[in-house]
């Protein structure tokens, strides 16, 4: 890998401030923002978002969800400037047409048919040993909008309904399309599934399609006007058909063609969708059963396929879908969508990885553990490689800034600095999305509510400010600083542990963070191994009709913890637990099976992965953390982490919240 470079990272500034400037959008007053509103005798004030403009008055909503009428006369002079210039009429933005390239190109395929079955035979890829062709092109997206800020209600929903991330109807998100599809599987006959169109200029939200089955959008193609969406699958998401129908998005839908998923009607399981996505109006990119799959749709046809994939590995789609990124065995590739023809491939044993394209199509960011990458697939370098303080989750990022990604658990990475900035409290992952510079998410435990958020939000860029204005002084951590090390073997001499391996491992973890190893260093990096108390486990077990089956297991810990003093710097740990499935072997009991899992972590410390740099946790470098509250971010201070107690004392129960 190439060391970090942050000229090319400004390169992608460039490109993404001309991709802007084209848009003709340079209005940086945030929309309705949440803000403190005050009477021109000064002597009244309170906290609320402005909801709209009436004659001569305005309707506010404050933190607590009450809406109140103010005469605009009655307001300061620097509020009424305010609504002045937040209620001014936009201008009108005239979308270009997307670029047609790769199978976006010609018109739609023809049908063969208005009910057909999908092939799953045909030519297969491989992306982790196919050769590499070289001639990948950066596949910029030429339209970046700005929709406003906001939450539409949609419907009333429980436990069991599930709904769909929104989807953009437009490449400005000036109308959206949700789907909310009903089963509970002790009731098949209550089934139902509906589509909703979410009219954001006018604050409304229409159902636009409604069968008596279990439904979910998957994709909408603003292009085309068509939509993709699964319609009759079981309680558990599985069967059912692939529908294509069109003028969801204008409110007057019908259906063009249906399509059955292979493997539907088989004994056993049926077909999953775990993933899909509209790579032109004819073409679907999915993921059914762990194989990811290029269908023709109208021509019912299988361009390639790619067999067994990991479960989260889900492509990065360029941002026209021209190409895509696939996690793939030791590394990750991109593939030219049309061709299937593997374009770049960036290897590295052991990942994990999730990516993203960023909106110039030309680099991609990668996430594994608590490290990310960014990728110039133009020139086939590494132009960022660090490792941050945060674990980055599990699934895909999102590119929100020109020098900052989001991660799938809410952490928000400054690519330049090589650090977690911020921590948002996101919804659930597979509901959300970034489109027109905002994070959309939809649902939450009783209402279907589709909103728009603007992250990053205005204090991410003042920590990042304050940051680069302290340089090493906003730092804890920084390479060049010297470290101790110590064993805390809390286990006992009946467990054989090798310490000086522990040690020589992150001595290694430490040379790799550029951080120098000295006896009596000011800060320790600390490795305890312990066992924790006997807990008793409960297991579903088939063999005797799901009846339950309980085993006892102690499970082993390990922790590594930065101190300075008394002071807990950052930590990781991890403990075994069994696996939620169980195969037994012959003869096998379920004691047996999850005895097997009780073993020490000793490898935890030789696969460390060290943030570099470690911000403060005061002060005005301090990352801070959101929670979303009353329809915006709501800044609030979480406590410094504490260290675990000492040997012999019970452990520290995490803070409330």
């Amino acid at each position: 890998m190439r060391p970090h470079s942050a000229a090319p990272l400004r390169v992608v500034a460039i490109l993404w401030a001309v991709v802007l400037g084209a848009a003709g959008i340079a209005d940086d007053t945030p929309d309705h923002e949440l803000r403190l509103w005050k009477d021109a005798s000064g002597s009244f004030q309170v906290r609320a978002k402005l909801i709209e403009r009436t004659d001569g008055a305005v309707r506010l909503r404050k933190t607590d969800g009450k809406e109140i009428s103010v005469a605009l006369a009655k307001l300061s002079q620097a509020d009424q400037e305010y609504v002045d210039k937040a209620t001014a009429p936009k201008p009108v933005v005239v979308v270009p047409e997307r670029e047609r390239r790769g199978l976006r190109r010609g018109d739609p395929s023809k049908s063969a048919g208005a009910n057909k079955p999908l092939p799953d035979t045909g030519r297969s890829i491989n992306p982790g040993t196919d050769p590499v062709t070289g001639d990948f092109e950066p596949d910029p997206l030429n339209f970046v909008a700005v929709a406003e800020l906001g939450s539409v209600p949609v419907c009333d929903t429980d436990a069991y309904d599930a709904v769909s991330a929104p989807k953009p109807a437009d490449a400005a998100c000036n109308k959206v399309l949700v789907s909310v599809g009903r089963h509970v599987i002790t009731q098949p006959n209550d089934a139902k599934g509906r589509i909703y169109l979410v009219d954001w200029k006018q604050r409304r939200a229409d159902p636009v399609w409604e069968v008596g089955k279990k439904l979910e959008l998957l994709d909408h193609d603003p292009d085309s006007g068509r939509s993709v969406f699964t319609e009759g699958m079981d309680g558990l998401g599985r069967g059912g058909e692939i529908v294509v129908a069109e003028g969801l998005a204008t409110g007057e839908g019908k259906i063009l063609f249906r399509r059955t998923l292979p493997g539907a009607g088989k004994p056993g399981f049926q077909p999953h969708v775990d993933w899909a996505c509209m790579v032109s109006a004819s073409h679907l990119l999915a993921i059914v059963d762990l194989n990811l799959f290029l269908w023709d749709l109208p021509a019912a046809r299988l361009l390639y396929r790619v067999e067994g994939m990991k479960s989260g590995n889900t492509p990065a789609v360029s941002p026209n879908g021209a190409s895509f990124a696939l996690p793939c065995e030791g590394g990750i590739a991109v593939i030219e969508t049309a061709t299937g023809k593997v374009q770049r491939r960036l290897s590295q044993p052991g990942w994990a990885p999730t990516a993203a394209f960023d909106p110039t199509g030309r680099y991609l960011a990668i996430c594994t553990s608590n490290r990310f990458y960014i990728w110039d697939c133009q020139t086939d370098t590494i132009t960022a490689d660090a490792v941050t303080t945060e674990h980055l989750g599990s699934g895909p990022p999102h590119w929100i800034g020109p020098r900052t990604i989001l991660s799938s658990n809410g952490n928000a990475i400054d690519t330049e600095l090589g650090m977690a900035v911020w921590k948002y409290a996101l919804p659930q992952e597979k509901n959300s999305l970034v489109a027109a510079n905002r994070l959309w998410f939809s649902g939450n435990h009783s209402t279907c509510t589709v909103t728009a958020v603007e992250v990053p939000h205005r204090p991410v860029g003042y920590v990042v400010g304050a940051i680069l204005a302290g340089g090493e002084a906003a730092l804890v951590m920084a390479p060049g600083m010297a470290v101790s090390i110590a064993v805390d073997n809390r286990l006992g001499p009946a467990v054989p542990i090798d310490e000086a391996a522990i040690r020589q491992g992150i001595a290694q973890a430490c040379q790799q963070a550029g951080w120098g190893v000295q006896d009596q260093a000011p800060v320790q990096l600390l490795a305890r191994l312990e066992r924790l108390p006997a807990q008793e486990l409960k297991f579903r077990d088939a063999r005797n009709g799901n009846g339950v089956t309980t085993a006892t297991m102690q499970p082993f810990k390990a922790d590594l913890e930065i101190r300075r003093g008394n002071e807990l710097l950052w930590s990781r740990g991890t403990q075994n637990y069994p696996p939620t499935l169980l195969f037994l072997g012959e003869g096998e009991t379920v004691q047996q099976a999850v005895t097997k899992w009780e073993r020490p972590h000793q490898d935890f410390f030789t696969s460390l992965h060290l943030p570099p740099r470690i911000p403060r946790h005061d002060g005005p470098t301090k990352p801070g953390y959101s929670l979303f509250r009353s329809g915006t971010w709501e800044d609030v201070s979480l406590p410094a982490p504490k260290p675990a107690p000492a040997a012999g004392q019970p452990p520290i129960a995490p803070p409330r919240r």
